[in-house]
C-alpha cells in the first residue's frame, strides 16, 4: 500500500515540477532569492509572501519538491522519482534550508498519531496547540524547537521564517523571536502588550500589526522599532518603493479597500477602490479576490491600478490563499461549477492563460 501510495504521489509530482523555477521574482526588487544552481541549497526559505498567507505548504530546493498535505510531508525529485514521506506531520509554514526542513504542526493527540485515518476523520484528533518543528530532508532527527500550551492558548505558533542560519517565528501572544538553526540564542525582539495580527518580512526588516491599528518596523536583530502608520495596514507586498495594503474603512461603507504607501515619503493612494480578499504582489502586477455577478473572482491588475483583468470566475468559496511559486500563481476551486472535485490552478505572471489539474487535491 505504501509502494502504490508512493508511486500516485510520484506520477502527481512528475506533471507538475517541470513548471517550477528557483525563486526569483522580477520587477518588484524583491530580496527573496534562491540559487539557479540546483545543486545549492536555499538562502531563504519560502517567500515571504506565502508565510504571510499562513498556509506555505510547498517549497523547493535544488532538485527537489517538499510539501505538505493531510497525509503528512513528503519530498520528491523535479523528475518525479525517488517519492518518501518524511513525516506523518500536518505542516504548514514550510520553508527549507539546507539539511533541514522548518514548519509548523497541529500537535496530534498521542494515541491516534500512528493510526491512518481519513482525511475527513483527522481533524477530531489533534489538540488546539501548534508547534515548530525541524527535520531533516531525509525524515531523520525530527526535533522539537518551541512548543505552545493548551492552558495558554496565547503561546501557540502562528509564523516562521527561515533566512539563512537564523530563525524568526512568532506566537499568538504578540511576541516574535530569532534564534539559530540549533534552536540555540534564542531572543525576544518583539513583545507587543496589544498583540500581532500580522507579520511581514523584508530584505533588512520586519513589520507587523496589532490589534489597535498601528503597524510597525524593526530591524531582524530587534533594534530600530519605529511606528511607520495607524492607518490599520494589512500588508500585502513591499517594494524597495511602496508598501501595499489593505485597509477597513466605515468611510468606503465597510469595504477593504487596497492602498500603497510610499517608504520616501509616507504618501498614500488607492490602488484598488472596491472590496478586496487576498492579495498578492508579483512584479509589476496585484492578484486579488474580488467580485463579478454575484460571485467571487480572481483578479490582475497594475500596481498603479491600471489594466484591470478578469482571471478566473470561482465555483467556490476561494477560502484558501493565493500562493506564488517563482513566477507563477497558484490558486484551487472545483473543476466545474456543479462538481466536488477540487482542483489546483496556475497562471503565470503576465498572462492570462490558465492550466489546471496541477497538484493532486490533498496537496494543497
Amino acid at each position: 500500500m505504501r509502494l502504490k501510495k508512493m508511486a500516485k504521489i510520484a506520477m502527481v509530482i512528475v506533471t507538475i515540477v517541470t513548471y517550477f523555477t528557483p525563486i526569483a521574482v522580477q520587477a518588484k526588487e524583491n530580496i527573496i532569492k534562491t540559487n539557479e544552481n540546483q545543486n545549492c541549497p536555499n538562502i531563504y526559505g519560502n517567500y515571504p509572501e506565502n508565510i504571510n498567507a499562513g498556509r506555505s505548504r510547498l517549497a523547493l530546493q535544488g532538485e527537489w519538491v517538499y510539501y505538505g498535505d493531510q497525509k503528512g510531508l513528503f519530498k520528491v525529485k523535479r523528475d518525479g522519482s525517488s517519492a518518501s514521506q518524511l513525516s506523518t506531520d500536518r505542516a504548514d509554514n514550510i520553508n527549507v534550508v539546507g539539511d533541514w526542513v522548518y514548519y509548523i504542526r497541529n500537535k496530534p493527540i498521542d494515541k491516534y498519531y500512528k493510526l491512518e485515518m481519513d482525511s475527513f476523520d483527522i481533524n477530531g484528533t489533534y489538540e488546539d496547540v501548534y508547534e515548530f518543528i525541524k527535520i531533516k530532508v531525509d525524515g531523520t532527527s525530527k526535533t522539537l524547537l518551541d512548543e505552545g500550551d493548551t492552558a495558554v492558548y496565547e503561546k501557540n505558533i502562528m509564523r516562521c521564517y527561515v533566512r539563512d542560519n537564523i530563525i524568526f517565528y512568532m506566537n499568538l501572544g504578540g511576541q516574535v523571536f530569532r534564534m539559530d538553526t540549533e534552536g540555540q540564542n534564542k531572543k525576544k525582539i518583539i513583545d507587543n502588550i496589544n498583540g500581532i495580527t500580522g507579520m511581514y518580512f523584508d530584505k533588512d526588516h520586519i513589520f507587523y500589526n496589532d490589534h489597535q491599528n498601528n503597524t510597525y518596523s524593526i530591524n531582524q536583530d530587534g533594534s530600530n522599532p519605529k511606528k511607520i502608520s495607524q492607518d490599520g495596514m494589512w500588508i500585502v507586498g513591499i517594494s524597495e518603493q511602496s508598501i501595499y495594503y489593505k485597509k477597513y474603512s466605515q468611510e468606503t461603507g465597510g469595504k477593504v479597500f487596497l492602498y500603497k504607501m510610499s517608504r520616501l515619503d509616507s504618501k498614500i493612494s488607492v490602488v484598488i477602490k472596491e472590496s478586496v480578499g487576498q492579495a498578492i504582489v508579483l512584479g509589476q502586477y496585484i492578484y486579488y479576490i474580488g467580485e463579478t455577478g454575484g460571485s467571487e473572482a480572481l483578479y490582475r491588475i497594475k500596481a498603479d491600478g491600471s489594466h484591470k483583468t478578469l482571471i478566473h470566475t470561482f465555483h467556490m468559496n476561494p477560502s484558501e490563499p493565493i500562493n506564488i511559486w517563482g513566477e507563477y500563481i497558484y490558486f484551487r476551486d472545483y473543476k466545474l461549477k456543479a462538481s466536488q472535485e477540487v482542483e489546483v490552478f496556475k497562471i503565470r505572471n503576465n498572462d492570462t492563460k490558465i492550466e489546471g489539474n496541477l497538484l493532486d487535491k490533498s496537496l494543497y
